[in-house]
């Protein structure tokens, strides 16, 4: 089972912003969002966004003009 949350990375701790159904010791991944692309941003793009050939753009900066 795969879970992801949201978190903020600060003074070199991680805070989980959301709880999570986890109770025992589990190993993680942790993904760092470009910090000039705010969450809601972020988000809307993986789940929505995709390029000419349908796949995610490899610049998320990039838009579609449609």
């Amino acid at each position: 089972m795969l879970i992801s949350c949201k978190g903020i990375f600060e003074n070199g701790e991680i805070k989980l912003l959301e709880e999570v159904p986890i109770h025992v010791r589990t190993e993680v991944i942790v993904t760092f969002l470009e910090p000039d692309i705010p969450f809601e941003k972020m988000k809307e793009l993986l789940e929505g966004h995709t390029g000419e050939n349908g796949n995610h753009p490899e610049d998320l900066n990039e838009t579609n003009a449609s």
